[in-house]
């Protein structure tokens, strides 16, 4: 059963938090979402963001990725199963990335985003486990045992950042420059920043996840919005701002058809939207999702 990781969400609720639980800040990679269910001794399933991947269906090369880490990921869901006698499946999750690193590329690979140099091939690097029970319950892999259990397999994980109680992890800087070179030996890039970070708690079955992006790379324009003066809903001026050319950039990497654009960049922008305006009434909201529709059919056609 496919399973949708949580929706990265921004700092707004981050006073709710327990100031004295360890928590983890990890590199955020500026690629693609990818994920892989595993069930039994061999049963492998790949998974876009919003559901399984079709048998033949095209995305990124995945199956290079799966043909290179598949006797690892069976052996996590063997190691997992030890620890839950009950296991169903595990599902894998990490992003898919590389294809430059300082003008070169490696035959056959694919250039997954523009911005950061990470490999001149790609790769994958996992960022958490999601856990199902054969009675139903599904809870996330305790991230300090995902360390300690990576550190056996050659499937790698997201560079560490900090471990820290949460007021000395708020302190990062988001800007900073990229830590994946390291974990393939390659020279240095100055100045090849990171797209920020991700912070969560280190124990716990439930996710709370914060983003921390680089302003570079930010999904969110913020600039004043004219309207014209009939216009009371104030949410307008706001929606129209997650309608940008890097969310565009990030969400058309993602798809197969292009024609599928339109619906996917909308999907994408109404997720943050609604998750940072959650006040927004049943009226207010209608009438943004019609003028919001509308602007995206005129942006992106002059991005494409």
């Amino acid at each position: 059963m496919f399973s949708e990781y949580e929706h990265m969400i921004n700092d707004k609720k981050i006073k709710e938090m327990d100031k004295m639980e360890l928590w983890v800040a990890t590199e955020k990679i500026h690629g693609t979402n990818l994920s892989f269910i595993c069930r039994g001794t061999d049963e492998i399933v790949g998974c876009r963001r919003h559901g399984i991947l079709k048998n033949g269906e095209y995305f990124m090369n995945y199956e290079k990725i799966l043909e290179k880490y598949k006797k690892d990921m069976l052996g996590i869901n063997e190691e997992i199963k030890k620890e839950y006698k009950d296991l169903n499946q595990i599902q894998i999750y990490g992003e898919l990335f590389g294809g430059n690193y300082n003008g070169k590329k490696e035959n056959g690979s694919i250039k997954i985003q523009k911005g950061i140099d990470y490999i001149p091939n790609n790769d994958y690097m996992v960022f958490d486990i999601k856990i199902m029970l054969n009675s139903g319950e599904i809870f996330y892999y305790d991230f300090d045992k995902l360390i300690k259990l990576l550190s056996v397999f050659e499937l790698k994980l997201v560079p560490i950042i900090k471990i820290d109680v949460i007021d000395e992890i708020l302190k990062l800087d988001p800007v900073f420059e990229s830590m994946v070179y390291m974990q393939y030996g390659l020279p240095k890039i100055k100045g090849n920043n990171a797209e920020g970070y991700v912070i969560k708690m280190i124990k716990g079955e439930n996710r709370s996840i914060f983003k921390y992006k680089n302003p570079s790379f930010n999904e969110i324009k913020m600039e004043r919005v004219e309207l014209a003066p009939k216009v009371k809903n104030r949410y307008i001026s706001i929606i129209l701002n997650y309608v940008c050319e890097n969310r565009f950039n990030n969400v058309k990497t993602k798809l197969v058809n292009e024609k599928e654009i339109y619906d996917a960049l909308y999907e994408d922008l109404m997720v943050d939207f609604l998750e940072d305006n959650s006040e927004i009434s049943e009226n207010e909201l209608n009438e943004c999702k019609k003028i919001v529709k509308n602007v995206i059919k005129n942006r992106v056609d002059k991005w494409i």
